[in-house]
């Protein structure tokens, strides 16, 4: 009957962690935390396409290169503002008509 006990304190502990993790995982994910990660992606592309052009303009770097590594920059960028935005809008839906689980 002991051991039993002792098993069901280490079982019952085990899920206490487990369930702790589930729940740190799930704040991770949550929308609003979603939308400041691409909203801080964003930026940083953004940040990184200017620095790209200042080095360009500068003559840091050749044409070709700046070409390629600006236009990825700046296309990560808009795609990040993209769906930052379509985000949004899932969160704007969700908010007016909440879900009914």
């Amino acid at each position: 009957m002991l051991y039993k006990y002792e098993q069901l304190t280490q079982m019952k502990s085990a899920f206490q962690t487990k369930m702790q993790r589930q729940h740190e995982l799930s704040e991770s994910c949550s929308l609003s935390a979603l939308q400041a990660r691409l909203k801080v992606a964003a930026h940083q592309a953004e940040e990184e396409s200017e620095e790209t052009a200042e080095n360009f303009l500068e003559g840091k770097t050749e044409i070709d290169d700046f070409l390629t590594s600006f236009m990825e920059k700046r296309t990560l960028c808009h795609s990040r503002r993209a769906k930052e935005e379509k985000l949004q809008q899932a969160i704007s839906m969700h908010g007016q008509f909440p879900s009914s689980h």
